[in-house]
Order: C-alpha cells, then sequence, then structure tokens
C-alpha cells in the first residue's frame, strides 16, 4: 500500500547543497531591459562626446544664421555705423563658433563611426573620405573664399556622407525619420548642383536651352527641399506629441509671418528693420543659384523692394524655405525630450543646412547631421 506524503514543510536531503534563492528565476519582478526604452544608449565615451556637441552646434548654427547671415548683411547700408559694425563683429564671432564647433563635431563622429568594429568597411572609407575633404574646406573657407573648383570638391564630400547617413538612418525605427530627411536633402543638394553645373556651362557658352534647363532643375531642387521640411513638420505633429505639434505651427507662423513682412512690403512701405530684412533675403536668393522655372529674371539683379508685387510673390517659396529652415530647427530642438534630444538635434542641424552642400558651413552642417544618424543608427542596432 503506497504511503502518503507527510504534510508540513519538506526538508532538504542531508547530502544536498543549500538552495540559493538568488538563483531561482523571479519572473514577477520584470529586470530594466524587460520593456524597450525609446533612449538610444551610446555605450562608447567617444559616441556620447560626439552626439552632445550636437546641441550646441544646432544652437550656434542658428545664431550664425541669423546674425551673420541675416542682420550684418542686412543693416549694411541701412543702420548707423557702430550698429553695423556691432553686427559684423558678432556675425564673424558666431560664424567661426559654429565652424569650430562643427568641426569638432565631425571629427568626433568621424572617430566614432571608424571605431565602431561593426561598422561595414565600405562606410568606413566613404565616411572617412567625405568627412576630410568637408573639414579641408571648411578650415580653408575660415581663411578666404573658395573657388568655384573647391566647392566642387566640397560638394563631393558631403554628398559622400550624406547618401551613408541617409542609407544607415533609415533601416532602425528610431532613426528612420532623420533617414527620411537626409535622403530629401541629398536629392535636393544633387539637383542644386547640377543645376548650378549647368548654368555656368551654359552662361560660358551662351546657351539660353542651358540656361532654361538649369532653371526647371533648381525648381525641382526648391521642391525636394520643401519635401524635407514639410517631412519635418509632419514628424514634429505624429510623434512628439501636443509640444511638437505647437513647436511646429509656431515655427511656420513665425517664417510665414516674416515672408508676408518682407515681400508685402513696397519701397515707399519700407522701414529701416523692413529694408534690412529685405535686403538680407535679396542676397541670399540671389546667391543661392539659378533661379527656379517660374521666377522672372528680375528677381536675379534687383533687391526685393526694387521688383514688381507678381515678381515678389513669385519669391514666396524661396523665402518661405530659407526662413523656416532657421525656425524648424528651432522647433526640433524645443519639441525633444531627453530620449529623443540626439535625433531631433539632428534633424534640426539638417533642415538648417537646406541641403545646400556646396556652402561650405552649410555642407559642414547636413554632414554632421549624417554622420550623427550613421552613429545613432549603429548604436540602436547594437543594442538589439
Amino acid at each position: 500500500m503506497p504511503s502518503t506524503p507527510p504534510e508540513g514543510p519538506q526538508k532538504e536531503p542531508s547530502g544536498s547543497p543549500p538552495r540559493d534563492e538568488a538563483s531561482t528565476p523571479r519572473s514577477a519582478e520584470p529586470g530594466p531591459s524587460s520593456e524597450p526604452s525609446s533612449r538610444i544608449s551610446l555605450p562608447e565615451a567617444r559616441d556620447r562626446f560626439g552626439i552632445g556637441l550636437l546641441v550646441p552646434l544646432l544652437l550656434a548654427g542658428v545664431a550664425a544664421n541669423v546674425i551673420a547671415g541675416l542682420l550684418a548683411p542686412g543693416w549694411a547700408g541701412v543702420g548707423s555705423e557702430q550698429t553695423v559694425l556691432a553686427f559684423r563683429r558678432w556675425g564673424g564671432l558666431t560664424a567661426l563658433t559654429a565652424a569650430i564647433l562643427g568641426l569638432a563635431t565631425l571629427v568626433s563622429l568621424t572617430g566614432a563611426t571608424v571605431g565602431n568594429p561593426r561598422t561595414s568597411t565600405t562606410t568606413r572609407l566613404v565616411s572617412t573620405f567625405g568627412a576630410g575633404l568637408v573639414c579641408t574646406f571648411v578650415a580653408e573657407a575660415v581663411a578666404r573664399p573658395l573657388e568655384p573648383q573647391h566647392l566642387v570638391v566640397l560638394f563631393a564630400g558631403a554628398f559622400a556622407v550624406l547618401v551613408s547617413g541617409s542609407v544607415e538612418g533609415l533601416g532602425p525605427p528610431r532613426t528612420r525619420a532623420l533617414g527620411v530627411q537626409l535622403a530629401l536633402l541629398s536629392l535636393a543638394s544633387l539637383l542644386r548642383v547640377t543645376a548650378w553645373g549647368i548654368a555656368l556651362r551654359a552662361t560660358l557658352k551662351g546657351s539660353p536651352g542651358g540656361l532654361a534647363a538649369s532653371q526647371a532643375i533648381a525648381a525641382c531642387a526648391l521642391v525636394a527641399e520643401m519635401g524635407a521640411h514639410g517631412f519635418l513638420v509632419a514628424y514634429l505633429v505624429y510623434r512628439p506629441g501636443v509640444r511638437g505639434a505647437g513647436m511646429a505651427i509656431v515655427g511656420l507662423g513665425v517664417a510665414f509671418a516674416l515672408t508676408t513682412w518682407a515681400l508685402g512690403t513696397t519701397i515707399e512701405m519700407a522701414g529701416a528693420g523692413r529694408d534690412a530684412l529685405q535686403r538680407a533675403l535679396s542676397l541670399r536668393v540671389q546667391g543661392s543659384g539659378p533661379m527656379p522655372s517660374w521666377v522672372a529674371q528680375a528677381a536675379q539683379t534687383q533687391e526685393i523692394v526694387l521688383l514688381e508685387r507678381p515678381v515678389r510673390l513669385q519669391l514666396v517659396p524661396l523665402v518661405m524655405c530659407e526662413l523656416s529652415s532657421i525656425t524648424l530647427a528651432v522647433a526640433a530642438l524645443g519639441s525633444a525630450t531627453r530620449a529623443t534630444l540626439p535625433v531631433m538635434a539632428a534633424m534640426g542641424l539638417a533642415a538648417l543646412s537646406r541641403g545646400q552642400v556646396d556652402t561650405p558651413v552649410r555642407a559642414l552642417q547636413l554632414a554632421t547631421a549624417a554622420l550623427a544618424a550613421l552613429v545613432l543608427s549603429r548604436a540602436v542596432r547594437d543594442r538589439a
């Protein structure tokens, strides 16, 4: 007859080792890694240093764009001599600060990309080659203006880094938005430089057909840039929540208000502030390469205040893109949380650059954003 087991607590056999409670699994207490976190962890110190410089670089870039790009050239001939000298002094300081911070960030992120053993050899070579060209010609541009052939080489280096960052950033979901934005800006930069080269060749040969083709390609480049800005607005509305939507609406509202204020004023109505903004925007628009096909030729040679109202209305997309690149960069930074700050700072830098990789400072900003996409996407893959 089988014996029933005795009731009460069971004793361990004398020859068995004592049971360790710490070794028994506890499913009721989930560990810290049981749920995925939205924050991208950077285990290496070199990665954290380079990514940590993105926010100061974005702030310096916005300051340089406003002071050195708009206020300093705009107030020349409008304000007093002391005001003009003050803006020039601060503009030079902010531009130099942005360049130094950009070079330091680019070098740090390049080292982080090359130092990761899981990064492919092709990506390492392309990133090192492109970043080296960008560093060389940006450092040279600090001392003197670059020649057109140097700008072509600068474009080649920045575009190589941009393509690598776009491809890598499109992989992980947490960096996919940055990858899409970089892909749109890479298309805009390629079309922009193509239009610039065709226009230069047509000017040398006196070919009206070539100029018309360059204007059509420039229009496509502007549409691609507007697509990148529109994607950033949609991402701010969709992903960060109410604060992101609010910052995107405020950014677009400020850009639209300044555009209306600048383009809706004739020479009889212009005051000192409007005159300065119109001068600065005229220089930006005329110096950005061939005009789109829908813009009259008068906008290439005359200031905004001297143009007829229909021609000024044709400049609305150009001026809106120029101003929204600043306001949307600030909106991206303002909508970031602690978890999304690296990605949002990189997207702000990309928006600030406008995809103009033939301009030294903007090429530096765009290449830095692309390298940030490389480092962040690789960090996500390493953690998975």
